[in-house]
Parts: C-alpha cells; sequence; structure tokens
C-alpha cells in the first residue's frame, strides 16, 4: 500500500461526528481489512440510502465508529498483491463490507480484497 500526497476522506467519528480529514496513506484510514490485497484511487463514488444512515448518524448499518462511508466505488488500481486485478485495471466494488465493516469510497484512495473488484463494463466510463 503506497503512500502519495495528502487525499481527502469522509470519515464519521461516531453517530454524532463526521468530517473531511486529509490522510497521507490508506494504512492511515480507520478501518481497513487486515485481507485487504488490491488498492484503488477512487474516482466516483455513490450517496446510497446506507451511506445517508451512515453519515446522519442513525443506528443498523455501522457497528463500529470511526468508519469512511462508501458501500460502492470506482476507479483505477494503483497496487495490487493478488493475480485477480492489476495496477492500472479500471475497477468498480459494489457492496462486500466496503462502507460498513471496512473503510469505503468516500475517500480518493480505498483498498479492498482484489476478489471484491470486477472490471468497469465497457460500457461505462469512470
Amino acid at each position: 500500500r503506497g503512500s502519495i500526497s495528502k487525499f481527502p476522506a469522509l470519515v464519521v467519528q461516531s453517530a454524532e461526528s463526521a468530517r473531511l480529514c486529509s490522510f497521507s496513506s490508506v494504512d492511515k484510514l480507520p478501518r481497513q481489512d487486515a485481507q485487504a490485497s488490491a488498492e484503488v484511487a477512487v474516482s466516483h463514488s455513490s450517496l446510497n440510502y446506507k451511506d445517508g444512515m451512515i453519515a446522519l448518524g442513525q443506528k443498523g448499518v455501522v457497528r463500529t465508529f470511526p468508519i469512511v462511508p462508501g458501500i460502492d466505488f470506482a476507479g483505477v488500481v494503483s497496487s495490487s498483491r493478488s493475480p485477480a486485478v492489476r495496477e492500472g485495471d479500471q475497477v468498480v466494488l459494489t457492496g462486500n463490507k466496503a462502507g460498513q465493516h471496512f473503510d469505503g469510497g468516500y475517500s480518493e484512495r480505498a483498498t479492498c480484497q482484489a476478489e471484491w473488484l470486477v472490471p468497469l463494463p465497457t460500457t461505462l466510463t469512470a
């Protein structure tokens, strides 16, 4: 997991507090998956009802804070330790615990298990 210049991420600190933070490495994000094998330079994420509930501090979606919401994202693989994806691949992630159990797509950088990523369909652009 590489270091880059600082990047922003929305961090929900608790059920009562969310703020935009600056990070120098994905390793510094609050809820990383220990099994993550790929890092993605996130270009897009959506506002989903679960993300709205998390950002508003509503109970039932996240059990432990702090966390970066964003249950889906699209971007380009910036590093990988898995043969499932390679650096430069355009990918999409939907669900698979992102934004609920592990940090999600409301960050310019995200890590996840490479097997959770799917190639960006050729009919879409990111």
